[in-house]
């Protein structure tokens, strides 16, 4: 019985081990900026043309590529989705193009990763570009400028 008790402690605790390193992490305090306001990290559902803020910095989707292979199909490579964004604050402006969760971009003082793309290709569908719907995040850069 004592080993069954030291088994079964041994047992539970491996699994709280792997719940702990399985949780979220804890959050960044952050400073404020000159104007007295933190720019936390954010997500935001993005349509084609639609110029959008998102914590601070304006996101504009300008067109969606994607080559993700189609629900219904047996692909050999599963393909990607490109999007090509205009990112500004302020005077600065950049355009270029990212893939769905390729890592993040640094612009201007925060890291911007495109998250998710909606709809997912169907065989035999196609998907207009208004129809597309992308999640981005952005956050501010750590120790960066004037966003901390």
């Amino acid at each position: 019985i004592t080993l069954i008790i030291i088994i079964l402690l041994a047992l539970g605790a491996g699994g709280y081990a792997i719940s702990k390193k399985d949780a979220a992490p804890e959050p960044v305090v952050e400073t404020p900026t000159e104007d007295e306001r933190v720019r936390a990290p954010e997500d935001k559902v993005i349509s084609v043309g639609e110029p959008t803020e998102i914590s601070g910095l304006t996101v504009t989707l300008n067109k969606v590529t994607d080559s993700r292979c189609p629900t219904g199909v047996q692909c050999i490579w599963a393909g990607e989705a490109t999007a090509s964004v205009t990112l500004a604050q302020g005077a600065e402006t950049s355009t270029i193009d990212m893939k769905l969760d390729a890592g993040s971009v640094e612009f201007a003082g925060y890291n911007v990763s495109l998250t998710a793309a909606l709809p997912y290709p169907t065989e035999g569908v196609s998907v207009a570009q208004d129809d597309y719907m992308l999640v981005f995040h952005v956050a501010p850069v750590i120790g960066g400028g004037e966003n901390i």
